[in-house]
């Protein structure tokens, strides 16, 4: 029976001391000295390999007595390791490896009364940092929660180690992680007793709302990076909030219906091939159920769990949903009277969370048909498009519609482009780097290169991403591959927004040769000559070119490390083969383009952009926006084509603005 709140502290447990980073364990023994004279390091084979070689040898070895994990927290695996302290002696105890190694060196280190020193080679769960473990039968069956007099003296997490380790333990880890927010929220909320014996902690709870922070924005791309074998940003976020944050989070704050539903799912058999995570991501899903979260929370949480492929539903625990005794059975386990299920609510009752289950598992079916809403989440990587790898992102998340950005060209990249990345603050924004430049691998066979091949490629990107509606914007050339795009397949797409466009090659021609109409004679005579000889390469040809870019491309100098990135990147063959070799020299395959006359049979909102000193010049712009039904125009003052580079909150005010009055109509 817990104290009444009122009288009862605030608690917080910490470990003793938190390291992190690739290669830290080689701090170990410097650690073990620091503790003791004599270690057992309980491990399993598999985390053994991690240990360097010298603990093998002499004359490490004698102080250290390497011990073979059981395989099951179990009371009789407890009894053995609690007579190889005793016959070795030891005063420091050392847990490596996964959840179970690492409750069993801790429950042992607690009955024996010496430090324990825990290395986790997976970032599965949050045992590794709390004074908590957990006991099964030794056929896998959740027994009971045992509490240590203190937490870990140290946590030491390489990262080089974990980036190694298979991704589905990583993912297992986020699953646990996942619940911590939730299930402290409600101990909040109910002032129901954390895991240290008292009441939340305001850091407990900030902690744990972090951990769930940095689940949506660093996750999926964590899962990408172990994949790769890669020690990032991403994967050393992930790694701190399913060892550190979570373990402080669930302690601090409390356990409630996600890991109570867990413990009821250890019941059936069929689950036991399952990581403690994963049941416990489910737990969570039925969980807010049983509370009637609100919808939005619902599509938030399970598209993160589809993103990085968490289970949503019960098959993928290997349940049936047509098991009801089976189902009961995990319910009336989960509802039991010291459950933390009851830190939800005082009216939980075995059908309540029967009913969840069920609930869970439905909902979870619909979001893995496609039929959910479609939740995005922060991702950089790349995907095979048109027998090639081609870079994307994803900046902010969420399942507002989203905004494709198809950047100009062709051949450059999105670089330029990244100051629209506030416009995330609303949506998912996608940047692309279509194939042939930029992040994407180059073409093979240019000969194959023309307005399909990037459609096709578009549409590839499309359903990959499996994105059901979303807002397409172009800005040069991207406008025309937006059109295209539309005209093929306008199903999905829900606006055009047009920067600074190219709609006819013939009109962008005749803008352009006006434009060089007023520039110094001597820059136009460099440019005929040039043009009509074809010496490209002329640094006086170059010159006159550059004066014509900081007048009518990007009048803001110096240009931007984004413009910079861009011009770097680009792919001179696909814009010389599709375009030519300047910007007023089509002798591409563009170079008699049209599509002006389609621009009457757009039938969603559009929005037209472009710089008062654009080369796309404001009066061409303004009679395509007149051609279109219902179009809107915005002319951004001092800027030239680059719109986003000569006035970057301009842009995103007015793009802002009208994807705010679409979405509310």
């Amino acid at each position: 029976m817990n104290p009444e709140p009122a009288t009862m502290n605030r608690i917080a447990s910490f470990p003793g001391k938190y390291i992190q980073g690739s290669g830290a364990i080689r701090q170990l023994e410097e650690l073990i000295s620091q503790f003791g004279s004599k270690a057992i390091i309980l491990t399993s084979p598999s985390a053994g390999k991690h240990l360097p070689e010298k603990y093998l040898q002499q004359p490490l070895s004698y102080q250290v007595h390497i011990e073979q994990f059981g395989g099951e927290c179990s009371e009789e695996e407890l009894e053995r390791i609690a007579g190889q302290i005793q016959r070795q002696k030891a005063d420091v105890m050392v847990g490596m490896g996964g959840g179970k190694v690492i409750d069993a060196a801790k429950i042992a280190a607690d009955r024996a009364g010496i430090p324990v020193i825990i290395v986790p080679t997976i970032a599965s769960t949050d045992a590794p940092c709390s004074g908590c473990a957990v006991t099964y039968t030794p056929g896998g069956v959740f027994e009971q929660v045992h509490y240590q007099r203190s937490n870990p003296a140290v946590v030491l997490v390489d990262t080089g180690i974990m980036a190694k380790a298979p991704p589905r333990f990583l993912v297992a880890g986020m699953g646990d992680a996942l619940a911590t927010w939730f299930e402290a929220r409600s101990c909040a909320k109910t002032t129901s007793v954390n895991e240290c014996g008292g009441l939340s902690t305001n850091a407990g709870l900030h902690l744990a709302r972090l951990c769930y922070d940095l689940l949506l924005e660093y996750g999926l791309q964590a899962k990408l990076d172990n994949e790769a074998g890669i020690v990032s940003q991403a994967l050393d976020n992930i790694v701190e909030a399913n060892i550190l944050l979570s373990g402080i989070g669930f302690e601090s704050g409390g356990l409630a219906a996600a890991h109570a539903i867990h413990n009821g799912l250890t019941a059936l058999p069929e689950t036991h091939d399952f990581y403690h995570g994963e049941k416990v991501a489910f737990g969570l899903l039925a969980g807010l159920h049983m509370m009637d979260a609100p919808v939005n929370e619902l599509n938030e949480v399970y598209g993160f769990c589809k993103a990085v492929s968490l289970p949503v539903t019960l098959a993928e625990l290997g349940i049936s949903a047509e098991n009801k005794s089976g189902l009961m059975q995990v319910a009336q386990k989960s509802a039991e009277e010291d459950s933390p299920i009851h830190h939800e609510g005082s009216d939980i009752t075995p059908e309540k969370v029967y009913d969840a289950l069920l609930k869970a598992d439905a909902f979870g079916k619909n979001v893995l048909s496609g039929e959910g809403r479609n939740m995005l989440f922060p991702v950089e990587g790349y995907m095979d498009i048109a027998d090639m790898q081609v870079w994307y992102r994803i900046a902010g998340r969420g399942d507002n519609t989203p905004l494709l950005l198809l950047h100009g060209g062709p051949g450059l990249s999105s670089h330029y482009l990244e100051s629209l990345t506030e416009l995330a603050i609303d949506r998912p924004v996608i940047f692309f780097d279509q194939p042939g430049g930029g992040r994407s691998d180059r073409v093979k066979d240019i000969n194959k290169v023309d307005i399909p091949y990037f459609v096709n490629a578009l549409e590839a990107l499309r359903q990959k991403l499996g994105l059901k509606q979303f807002y397409l914007y172009g800005q040069s050339w991207g406008s025309l591959l937006a059109l295209e795009y539309y005209l093929e397949q306008p199903e999905g797409v829900k606006a055009l927004i047009f920067s600074s466009p190219l709609i006819s090659t013939p009109a962008w021609i005749k803008d352009t040769d006006f434009l060089i109409s007023t520039l110094p004679e001597d820059i136009q005579e460099a440019i005929r000559q040039h043009e009509a000889s074809g010496t490209f390469d002329s640094p006086v040809y170059q010159q006159a070119l550059q004066v014509f870019y900081e007048r009518f491309v990007a009048r803001k100098l110096p240009w931007s490390d984004d413009f910079q990135e861009t011009v770097e990147h680009m792919a001179p063959e696909v814009y010389n083969h599709l375009w030519g070799h300047s910007e007023f020299n089509a002798t591409g395959l563009l170079r008699t383009h049209d599509r002006s006359e389609s621009l009457k049979d757009i039938r969603v909102p559009v929005l037209y952009l472009c710089g008062e000193f654009d080369e796309a010049r404001p009066d061409t712009i303004r009679r395509f926006h007149e051609m279109t039904p219902g179009s809107k125009m915005h002319v951004v003052p001092d800027a030239a084509h680059l719109t986003m580079h000569d006035a970057p909150g301009v842009d995103v005010a007015v793009i802002r603005e009208f994807l705010g009055v679409l979405e509310i109509d």
